[in-house]
């Protein structure tokens, strides 16, 4: 059965959508038509509220809905007053006197409460005398999975809402409702609950528009956060909001205050803050007034902010459960948005406390969890997959363009790191160090032992051992990451103690030992296999250094620098200002200017999207706009015409001005060569070559530097590309970008390699300027030492802490210079750059960066 125009247009008078999603029509009708319960687990931004809400509104009937928190519940009842729903809540923040006898009235369509509340003496007897005399259309269990002990965020007042079904009696049907459930915890909540012959609907908890990545923090939190921020910023909106988690109140202090001593505005929430205060904060927030919250895990639960582009945790999350509740805050209008972890990997040890007071299967389970999210953070792996097979194994993910870090690290650096190595050797010395230690102690007393130390914790019996500093030549660190490693792949494992005895506290603690499997390795000496593993992102830089034949020579060295902006927002600071973008900023503001003047969150008013389909369509009438998705009847008659008179004076004001752009590409060409400009890059296994362009018009400021190239741009193997000019490209398109041309490879590598000088490292510098071959890593470390032949453009190579920065120039043709004199090279009058120390070619291409960067903040 399909809905019927009635039911399509109260879907649009009261929620502002022209049709409904997929599964929600299903859920609707079985609780309008059929009196059915239903257990529905859906990603966060599927609709599941829609659910809920729809069918009282169209029954003209009460619907209860049960949630955990204060501030959700008055953030959703203002946001459904805004749609002329009638709604209110009922528990300690309730104020009004009059407000039960109204419910009895049925002047509400839908009424919140807290599970305390409904389960409580006075609660339970209101409801039974309700039902009497007003019609209950359903009740919806909001955040489901807390009835659970498996789930995470359990909460026992949950556990109580069985005699829900007591309450209202078994003709009303029960909706529960969830973003985060595996399958027990769907049956348990089926189970808990008491529902009958349930409709159960399920789609995958994957959320495609968020980035996902992670990275190892660094010396100063305040840096760390500031070029997290500084980077995403430039793509993104002024006003894009972020969340910043850390798993203590402490650590959340201390954030905060490096935060706002640097420059960068934010507040701070925890539960240590008073309620006024907190509510202030949260208000702030949701109305945009502060961008940046700094707040422990409890405020995750409480906002249901649509916009928020950013969530980062500062530490690693506890599981692997709850960090996709976390990261649920971010992205829920559907629109692009970034989720980032900075840890390290002391933070996993730290969790074991909060198991500690925990018992039998359920400390086992949350262990498991804890494991995985560990699993999560060190994997260069898919993050998305890890995560969403969590909750359902057999989901099937789409290819995404942008999906996680390691994606987009995979496709720049294909060549990079094998897939597996070879740590035989290693993992050999590290279990036979553990097994000679018994099993009672810890992973450091046996790196203390590889290492050969002389602390004084480090008992002196195990001095003596074949194996005391056999394994000096590695870092701490690296045996630290290969035991964790280790420990991952089940051949060691940890045993959880409790110490015990006069003044011990029964403080809890863990040692290591070789596992079953471990010790089946050390004994099958005849039929050993190879311990080949993928090295976690934390055992790369160590490998590299112990290993050298780890990284195949003339390969491209790689560093965050090249790494693509993880916003997916287009980056448009080079192009002339857009119509379009005029339009939504001047919705923006006019929707500030009405949440002000309604006493509302602005969201409220029109949603992101809705924001962007006005900007796109730019109705010219009422009717028009109210076909809008998003525009609601409520909408068009409290400021319909002032918002018609606000998109038709932008537009009338529009005036396209090119010169900006202009004065940006003009700076760009000291970048980058006027002509072809082209990177190769040569593998010493491979005779095939292979070319990307270099274009600065589709490159962020923050990848502005020579030799970058963007995961999205990268053409097609033996394939050249030019750069034409932009009087060229603007003749052919109203936007000044760049436009690229494609012509084959085969006539310009035929003309080039006829004078073209082979390097003793086999690679090309070629006379022609329409082919330059960038030269390999060993060759880019010995600088000047390469003799460029007449015409050939001159290379600097600058060697960085974390990478090698190409710079190019043309040059016009000189005579050869001596074949053995590199000091020739250093001191051409035609290149400004030549003569210069390695730190003041760095300092002047970092200056001329930032030149960059003030032209594209004034656009």
């Amino acid at each position: 059965m399909e809905p019927s125009e009635e039911h399509l247009a109260v879907l649009k008078n009261y929620f502002g959508h022209k049709e409904f999603r997929p599964l929600q029509w299903n859920i609707i009708r079985s609780i309008i038509n059929d009196r059915r319960d239903n257990c529905v687990v859906m990603a966060t931004g599927s609709g599941k509220s829609l659910c809920f809400q729809y069918p009282p509104v169209f029954c003209n009937g009460l619907g209860v809905v049960v949630s955990p928190l204060i501030s959700l519940m008055e953030d959703q009842v203002l946001a459904l007053n805004m749609c002329n729903i009638p709604a209110t809540l009922l528990g300690t923040a309730q104020i009004s006197k009059n407000i039960y006898a109204r419910i009895n009235d049925n002047e509400f369509r839908i009424v919140y409460v807290s599970p305390e509340w409904l389960t409580g003496e006075f609660g339970s007897e209101f409801f039974r005398k309700l039902k009497k005399k007003v019609k209950i259309t359903l009740v919806a269990i909001d955040e489901a999975h807390c009835v659970s002990q498996w789930g995470m965020d359990f909460r026992f007042s949950y556990r109580k809402l069985r005699v829900v079904r007591e309450i209202v009696g078994g003709d009303v049907p029960i909706l529960a409702v969830t973003a985060t459930a595996t399958e027990p915890v769907q049956k348990d909540i089926i189970s808990s609950l008491g529902l009958k012959n349930p409709l159960i609907t399920r789609t995958s908890c994957d959320r495609p528009n968020l980035y996902l990545s992670a990275s190892i923090k660094g010396s100063d939190p305040f840096i760390d956060i500031r070029d997290f921020l500084y980077k995403e910023k430039l793509n993104c909106s002024s006003n894009s909001s972020c969340i910043i988690y850390c798993p203590t109140k402490k650590k959340a202090n201390k954030i905060s205050d490096l935060l706002n001593s640097g420059g960068i505005k934010c507040s701070l929430y925890h539960a240590d803050l008073s309620l006024s205060v907190r509510k202030r904060v949260h208000k702030s927030f949701a109305s945009d007034e502060i961008q940046v919250i700094v707040a422990t895990i409890a405020f995750g639960m409480g906002i249901d902010k649509p916009d928020v582009r950013h969530i980062i945790h500062y530490g690693a999350p506890l599981d692997i459960e709850s960090y996709y509740q976390e990261i649920g805050r971010a992205g829920r209008d559907g629109l692009p948005a970034v989720c980032h972890v900075f840890y390290k990997n002391a933070d996993f040890s730290k969790k074991q406390f909060f198991f500690s007071n925990l018992q039998g299967k359920y400390r086992e389970h949350k262990e498991k969890m804890a494991l995985l999210i560990e699993e999560y953070l060190v994997s260069t792996d898919c993050r998305r997959k890890m995560l969403v097979s969590h909750f359902d194994d057999e989901a099937k993910l789409e290819k995404q363009e942008r999906c996680c870090d390691n994606c987009s690290k995979e496709k720049l650096r294909s060549n990079l790191y094998e897939l597996q190595y070879d740590l035989t050797e290693d993992a050999l010395l590290l279990l036979n160090a553990v097994e000679t230690l018994g099993g009672n102690y810890g992973l450091q007393m046996a790196v203390f032992l590889l290492r050969g130390s002389s602390s004084k914790r480090f008992p002196v019996k195990y001095q003596s051992s074949k194996l005391f500093g056999t394994g000096n030549n590695k870092s701490d660190e690296y045996w630290k990451l290969l035991g964790n490693l280790l420990i991952r792949v089940d051949l060691l494992e940890e045993i959880h103690k409790t110490s015990c005895g006069w003044n011990k506290n029964n403080f809890p603690y863990k040692t290591l030992a070789v596992s079953e499997n471990g010790k089946a390795y050390l004994i099958n000496e005849r039929h050993r296999k190879k311990v080949k593993l993928k090295p976690t992102l934390e055992m790369i830089p160590f490998i590299k250094k112990f290993i050298p034949s780890y990284r195949t020579k003339g390969e491209w060295l790689y560093s965050s620098a090249d790494e693509p902006s993880s916003s997916l927002v287009d980056d448009k600071s080079l192009r002339q200002p857009l119509l379009e973008d005029l339009v939504y900023k001047e919705i923006e503001k006019f929707r500030c200017r009405m949440a002000t003047s309604l006493d509302c969150i602005p969201y409220m008013v029109l949603s992101s999207r809705t924001m962007q389909l006005l900007a796109q369509k730019r109705p010219c009438t009422i009717e028009e706009m109210s076909k809008v998705e998003g525009i609601t009847k409520k909408n068009v008659e409290t400021f319909g015409k002032e918002l018609l008179e606000c998109i038709t004076k932008c537009q009338e004001s529009y005036k396209p001005d090119s010169s900006k752009v202009q004065d940006v590409q003009k700076n760009l060409k000291r970048f980058v060569p006027k002509t072809k400009n082209i990177l190769s890059y040569k593998n010493d296994s491979d005779d095939r070559m292979s070319s990307t362009l270099v274009d600065p018009s589709s490159q962020s400021a923050d990848d502005m530097s020579i030799g970058s190239t963007r995961p999205n741009e990268l053409p097609e193997e033996g394939t050249i590309l030019e750069e034409e000019t932009l009087k060229e490209s603007q003749s052919r398109s109203s936007s000044p970008s760049t436009v690229v041309s494609f012509k084959s490879a085969a006539e310009s590598f035929q003309s080039a390699s006829k004078e073209s000088v082979k390097s003793p490292e086999g690679n090309y510098l070629s006379d022609d300027d329409d082919f330059f071959s960038l030269v390999s890593e060993d060759m880019l470390s010995q600088k000047n030492t390469i003799q460029p032949s007449q015409g050939v453009q001159n290379k600097v190579s600058i060697p960085t802490k974390r990478k090698r920065i190409s710079y190019e120039e043309e040059t016009p043709v000189q005579p050869k210079c001596p074949t053995n004199d590199p000091r020739t090279l250093n001191t051409r009058p035609t290149n400004p750059l030549m003569g210069k120390s390695e730190k003041e070619l760095i300092v002047q291409i970092n200056k001329e960066k930032k030149n960059i960067l003030k032209k594209k903040i004034k656009l």
